[in-house]
């Protein structure tokens, strides 16, 4: 069973006063200065769900449980690629921090990839023809250069950093149906794969959270979640 953890998603935009910002190649990149980019209103914006381990509750709650300890916050905008950044970089009274963009590590044991934002690789290490999760998750740009024949799940699964799980999941539909895609993304224990069109529209954004859980009796650790993270509880999928 897959650690239970506390989390929560707002929908952000780079604020219409913002300048301009490019990378060395021209290309858009979001903005690090204060009050840059803002969390929208409505939406999943302030909800807290819960992962009890076998499927996602939305909560009534207004603020993490007592007792939470804060795991990760990470920023997510897409614009022909996703760029990431490890804070909550809404906040008006300080700089983001800097943006990279997602990356990889790769297992060459089982041919796995390992989501994260300061990898060595550019694409997928392997995926399957049967696969379905690589092009709801991720644009063509990630994708491995030829899917693999073999049909075993042994090989070419996901793992990686739970914030940017959680992100490409509501990236993956548009916005309108993302509290749908949040309860339904993971049942009876794992995370599930759907066929409706993906919500990856340029200078999207989003902000997530996540914390370890004390909720209702159900609780896990820092560690639990390194471990969810790195695989030790199977991988995200195969």
């Amino acid at each position: 069973m897959a650690p239970t953890y506390i989390f929560r998603i707002d929908d952000m935009e780079v604020d219409a006063l913002a300048s301009p910002v490019t990378d060395a190649h021209g290309t858009w990149m979001p903005p690090t200065s204060p009050g840059s980019n803002k969390l929208m209103s409505g939406g999943i914006t302030g909800i807290y769900w819960w992962c009890n381990g076998t499927a996602i509750e939305k909560l009534t709650i207004t603020e993490p449980p007592s007792g939470a300890i804060h795991f990760k916050t990470y920023s997510i905008y897409y614009n022909h690629g996703f760029w990431i950044s490890d804070c909550d970089a809404s906040l008006t009274n300080q700089a983001a921090n800097n943006w990279h963009k997602l990356t990889f590590d790769h297992h060459e044991t089982d041919y796995s990839s390992h989501l994260t934002f300061a990898g060595t690789q550019q694409i997928l290490r392997t995926q399957r023809e049967n696969q379905p999760w690589p092009s709801m998750l991720l644009p063509d740009i990630y994708h491995a250069p030829r899917p693999w024949a073999h049909d075993t799940t042994e090989y070419g699964g996901l793992t990686g950093e739970l914030p940017i799980l959680l992100a490409l999941i509501v990236f993956s539909i548009s916005k309108v149906h993302a509290a749908y895609c949040v309860t339904h993304c993971f049942a009876n224990q794992e995370f599930k794969v759907h066929s409706y069109p993906n919500g990856r529209v340029p200078e999207r954004g989003l902000v997530v959270r996540v914390w370890t859980c004390p909720y209702q009796g159900r609780t896990s650790t820092i560690k639990d979640l390194e471990g969810f993270e790195n695989g030790d509880y199977g991988k995200y999928f195969n």
